[in-house]
């Protein structure tokens, strides 16, 4: 009796779900203009992989100043 490999499935099935669940980039500049504040910058772009044809989404918020200037 063959059995398949349950980990693979899975993990090929999660990984296909998540891509198309994945925000466009309009999406991303919505939600952080609503989320928008003086404190954060934003990056948001995609790159391509150069081992997958697919393009990574990415969105970064990175404090401008942690601490406030004495």
């Amino acid at each position: 009796m063959y059995v398949i490999p349950i980990v693979p499935a899975v993990l090929l099935i999660n990984g296909l779900i998540s891509c198309l669940r994945a925000h466009s980039l309009e999406d991303l500049r919505t939600m952080t203009a609503r989320a928008s504040s003086p404190n954060y910058d934003w990056q948001i772009g995609e790159e391509r992989s150069a081992h997958l044809p697919l393009q990574i989404t990415y969105l970064v918020g990175c404090p401008k100043k942690l601490l406030p200037d004495d």
